[in-house]
């Protein structure tokens, strides 16, 4: 009834996504490579995760 107060999951992993990329970002800026590493893995996962809920939702 009231769906339009919830909050869309893919966008809030669209979001925490782009947060994500722009840390790594500034890992990568400051020479911390295996910070950045994690967090571009941690987006990788994200963004497989995500690819599998969008195919299995259609």
């Amino acid at each position: 009834m009231f769906s339009f107060f919830r909050k869309d999951p893919a966008k809030a992993r669209q979001k925490k996504i782009e947060k994500l990329y722009e840390s790594a970002l500034q890992f990568q800026r400051n020479g911390k490579l295996r910070e950045y590493a994690e967090v571009i893995a941690e987006i990788e996962k994200l963004n497989k995760d995500s690819s599998g809920h969008s195919a299995s939702a259609n």
